[in-house]
């Protein structure tokens, strides 16, 4: 499978998708089939069990989009269970440091270029050479959600296997201390 994601990236252009906090896969398929590139089936926020949402990726494969999975945790178990269900990339909430980025990137790449473990999930079922694939395809997107993370989002992203950043506005703000749009708020998000 080619990443629409990543081509678009590669290109030089800009990928607009959204977010799924209804776990239905009749909303991820509805979403899916509205034309968006990508969908992130939002884990951390939701009590989604994992058969739902290997069924949400589906749903959201079957239209043609980008299954991605905002993870719960920054634990290398739970990146395996969400790639092995069938996303295509991951979004790693409150990442602060490039040491977290790195240990993340490694995360969702098997052997040699990370430490992701081999299983028999329906991951093997979606490309011949599906741990190629994946190591080429896959994205690793750290999310920044603090001002530890504002101050160090361009050393973030420039570590090898970091493939997008993610800005998360509403937990700067709490973090904060502030409302969201607050001025200190807005400055933070414009650095």
């Amino acid at each position: 499978m080619k990443n629409s994601i990543r081509t678009a990236l590669d290109a030089g252009e800009a990928s607009v998708g959204s977010w799924l906090n209804l776990g239905s896969t009749l909303a991820a398929e509805v979403m899916a089939a509205a034309g968006f590139p990508w969908l992130a089936v939002d884990t951390e926020h939701t009590a989604y069990d994992m058969e739902s949402v290997a069924n949400m990726f589906r749903a959201i494969e079957a239209r043609g989009a980008v299954p991605l999975a905002r993870a719960w945790d920054h634990d290398p178990v739970t990146a395996a269970r969400l790639l092995d269900a069938g996303a295509w990339g991951l979004i790693f909430p409150h990442v602060s440091t490039p040491e977290q980025a790195q240990q993340l990137a490694s995360f969702v790449r098997y052997p040699p270029v990370g430490s992701r473990s081999v299983g028999t999930g329906r991951c093997v079922t979606l490309a011949d050479d599906y741990r190629q694939t994946a190591n080429e395809q896959i994205l690793c997107i750290p999310q920044i959600e603090d001002l530890e993370g504002i101050d160090n989002a361009e050393a973030i992203c420039n570590v090898p296997g970091i493939d997008i950043g993610f800005l998360g506005p509403n937990d700067l703000a709490m973090s904060m201390g502030v409302e969201m749009g607050a001025p200190e708020h807005e400055a933070a998000l414009q650095r």
